[in-house]
């Protein structure tokens, strides 16, 4: 029996794998994609805040401000 060594096994792959950056919110799908009933960027952020019990308002101004560079609340405190 011969071994070929210069064949490389891709189950050997030594790289270390890539991942995204990972959010801190909950994943939730928009409502009724793919049909003329689909959920509102308004209606999603809503239902993402009250997943997180924060209001609205502070969800963008915590975590998806800071993500566009835009301050949504003059002289917020961060909690």
């Amino acid at each position: 029996m011969t071994i070929k060594l210069d064949i490389i096994d891709e189950l050997w792959d030594l790289k270390p794998p890539t991942f995204l950056p990972r959010s801190r919110l909950f994943h939730q799908s928009p409502i009724g994609v793919g049909t003329p009933n689909v959920e509102s960027l308004t209606s999603y952020v809503s239902r993402l805040a009250v997943a997180h019990s924060v209001s609205p308002g502070t969800l963008l101004a915590i975590e998806i401000g800071p993500l566009v560079k835009t301050n949504y609340l003059p002289n917020t405190r961060t909690i």
